[in-house]
């Protein structure tokens, strides 16, 4: 075969593969909408004539569902109580199969696909962080020093300190030191590569570690005096 015919071909494969690869995309994004739309959570839009979801009609049922079943008091609470993202998506897609049964895996390819897609549309959209919905909705429906805590698989609500800083800080300071680490190595590796990057690099480091304290201190005495409920980061 000439070589302008390989050519051709492999162009023409990867062509088919980028169709078809489109079209199972399409399809499932589809399910997923179907799943939704039974489920009662999708709207039209009479501006941009366009069905959309209903994020917040979403995030209710989410906020509701972990009132119900995730209110953590003590430690026993902690293990058992926390609603895990798989159960939390079947109790917001209630009208269908919950995950993990056999009438959900007795459902078609595309039905789970597209299910596995709304799972994960429903976690994105529970935030923690203090100006969300959900963590604003906590402090207003709940107040009493409750708060709402998304974890790397589940969320719950509570009023322990230690719980609170446990999930809801730890993770932001352990991504910190993941970053600082890795900027410590950065610039040993890039010393070997340029000696002259080596001079005054560790003090440098040191520095930097004292500024980011002082920032987050300042942050938090300014936050900690002068900060309201109109404060958001959402």
């Amino acid at each position: 075969m000439a070589a302008t015919d390989t050519k051709a071909e492999a162009i023409a494969a990867y062509q088919a593969a980028l169709i078809q690869a489109a079209q199972t995309n399409t399809g499932d994004l589809l399910a997923e909408r179907a799943i939704w739309r039974h489920q009662g959570f999708t709207y039209i839009d009479e501006d941009e004539v366009m069905e959309k979801l209903d994020h917040e009609a979403i995030k209710e049922v989410i906020w509701d569902a972990t009132k119900t079943h995730a209110i953590v008091v003590t430690g026993a609470d902690r293990e058992a109580c926390p609603l895990l993202r798989k159960r939390l998506a079947s109790i917001v897609l209630d009208k269908h199969p919950a995950y993990g049964t056999d009438e959900w895996y007795a459902e078609d390819e595309r039905f789970r696909t597209g299910w596995l897609l709304a799972e994960r549309k429903c976690w994105k959209l529970v935030d923690a962080k203090y100006g969300a919905t959900m963590q604003r909705w906590t402090r207003e429906r709940l107040g009493d020093g409750h708060v709402f805590i998304k974890t790397e698989d589940s969320v719950y609500l509570t009023t322990d300190a230690k719980f609170i800083k446990q999930d809801l800080f730890t993770k932001d300071t352990d991504k910190l030191e993941k970053l600082a680490a890795s900027l410590g190595e950065q610039r040993a590796l890039f010393g070997r590569q340029n000696k002259a990057l080596q001079q005054g690099a560790e003090a440098s480091l040191k520095a930097l570690g004292t500024r980011l304290g002082e920032k987050a201190r300042a942050a938090y005495t300014l936050k900690s005096k002068n900060g309201s409920e109109a404060d958001s980061d959402e």
